[in-house]
């Protein structure tokens, strides 16, 4: 049932995008906002059901950047926020990618960290109130941008310890 919520959030990403070039955006909003909830949804059904499991660690947080990058990319041709959040979120996420999947060919799956949480929670409101409100948004977007790279370098470290057979708290 997780698994499902967290894909039911990656394939609102081609609707929401349609609605947005469309310019159904109220409509747009509503289902980027409702698409966002599940990211808190999935984590708790999956706790809640005993249902955590490592596919639902990896659909998990490509779901929430696929999301959150769309809508960056939807910001930046409505020319609400520049090129350069999109460009370096796209960097850090690159970088995880890469990352993952050298421990994922270890057989080592890293969980999420409270910074990850801690910048999805200031990017997808961020986003939102950017798509109605650029001039309170924008500033919040680069707060949401430069908190995720932070929580990057942050899975990157605890991920590199996992590895070495050590964890730290967080």
């Amino acid at each position: 049932m997780a698994n499902l919520i967290t894909l039911s959030r990656l394939l609102s990403v081609p609707i929401i995008y349609w609605l947005a070039i469309t310019e159904y955006n109220v409509e747009a909003v509503l289902l980027y906002l409702l698409a966002a909830a599940t990211d808190l949804l999935d984590g708790w059904v999956a706790r809640r059901r005993r249902e955590v499991s490592d596919l639902g660690k990896l659909l998990d947080p490509i779901a929430d950047k696929a999301l959150q990058i769309m809508v960056l990319v939807i910001l930046v041709q409505t020319g609400k926020v520049p090129l350069w959040p999109v460009l370096a979120l796209l960097a850090k996420e690159a970088a995880m990618i890469l990352g993952g999947l050298l421990f994922l060919a270890k057989g080592t799956v890293v969980s999420a960290r409270f910074s990850g949480k801690l910048a999805s929670a200031i990017l997808f409101p961020a986003l939102a109130v950017s798509f109605v409100e650029p001039s309170v948004g924008k500033p919040l977007v680069y707060i949401g941008v430069t908190a995720s790279i932070l929580a990057g370098a942050d899975y990157l470290i605890q991920a590199f310890y996992t590895l070495s057979g050590k964890r730290i708290a967080g």
